[in-house]
């Protein structure tokens, strides 16, 4: 078995471990906060964290660090821009999710109504920020990019490698309100996750997007002063869709700038490096190798990429299967209540 078709086969345990963690979580009765928690620990920590790591280390036999990509160099002002992205992403999920929830309205989804976390007090905020802000910026981040790109890792195309991880990530909520926006927020963290190779900046943003909404939903049942701000300027974007589409425009182009300069910023460059004993032609500092044809000047090297059959790819096609399923079960069951 190729190490495609184990990737593969790994993350498509890691997809069903919701399904069932889901599933089992609806016969315990233990109260909200420790189901919470069950459910976090089985769905995160185990699903997408210590079992497709154990099976990484002696199923693939492979570093995981260095499979995960936890492992390269990053240079130091994409993280602080990625501070920014996670407040710009934020912002594009609020516009992106409200015009995906425009469309499912329009097919008759019937969405339920306020969070379904009571924010009693500090201490649920705590633990809704562990559990729905730095979990997820770990272990969905290891999963979705990490063993994302890993399975991709013999596709030419970064577009494809982005675009594929973002579907999966939008996907891979399984759960159709979510599907919109985690998409897009999915093209966003993929393309940095593959021209840093690695899921640490992603990170950031995940968690900044969570933990926000969790202290927004926390601000909200308390009258705090950032819910104040959030529905100070809904007032302004959600006034119509033409509001929400020019907003929601604004925002992407403001993310696009930050993109091609995290871009270029992990563009590894390349020296030229004179060889001992080679002569500059005078005036136009060429190589004289360069007069007879020969070249001299290094060229940058290309990763080299192993040819895959599809048929190492059916763990990740029957994923794909069986997030769309459960994707679609939540839409109908949307339209039904």
């Amino acid at each position: 078995m190729s190490k495609t078709f184990k990737t593969c086969t790994i993350f498509f345990i890691s997809a069903l471990s919701l399904v069932l963690s889901r599933m089992i979580v609806t016969y315990i009765d233990l109260g909200e906060y420790l189901v919470t928690i069950i459910f976090s620990v089985m769905v995160q920590i185990l699903g997408m964290g210590i079992v497709p790591m154990l099976l990484y280390r002696f199923w693939v036999k492979d570093n995981v660090m260095t499979g995960f990509y936890m492992r390269e160099k990053v240079h130091p002002a994409v993280y602080l821009l990625a501070v920014a992205l996670g407040l710009f992403v934020h912002l594009l999920i609020m516009g992106s999710g409200s015009l995906f929830a425009i469309l499912l309205k329009l097919l008759g989804y019937k969405y339920t109504i306020g969070s379904d976390v009571v924010f009693s007090n500090v201490g649920v905020l705590v633990l809704e920020i562990i559990t729905g802000a730095i979990f997820p910026a770990i272990f969905e981040e290891m999963n979705y990019r990490g063993m994302g790109m890993q399975m991709l890792s013999n596709v030419k195309s970064d577009r494809k490698v982005i675009l594929l991880t973002a579907l999966l990530f939008g996907l891979g909520h399984q759960n159709v309100a979510q599907t919109g926006y985690a998409f897009v927020a999915g093209l966003v963290i993929g393309y940095i996750a593959v021209k840093t190779k690695s899921i640490f900046p992603g990170m950031i943003i995940h968690f900044i997007n969570n933990a926000l909404s969790a202290m927004i939903s926390y601000s909200e049942q308390h009258d705090g002063a950032l819910a104040n701000v959030h529905e100070a300027l809904c007032s302004i974007v959600f006034q119509n869709v033409i509001m929400v589409i020019i907003f929601t425009l604004l925002d992407v182009i403001l993310v696009v700038l930050l993109l091609r300069y995290i871009g270029k910023l992990s563009t590894p460059k390349i020296t030229e490096q004179i060889p001992e004993g080679q002569y500059y032609y005078p005036d136009r500092m060429q190589y004289i190798d360069d007069l007879f044809g020969f070249p001299s000047v290094p060229t940058e090297k290309k990763p080299t990429h192993k040819k895959v059959h599809y048929s190492e790819y059916a763990f990740l096609f029957a994923t794909f299967v069986l997030m769309i399923l459960n994707t679609l079960f939540t839409f109908v069951w949307g339209l039904w209540r």
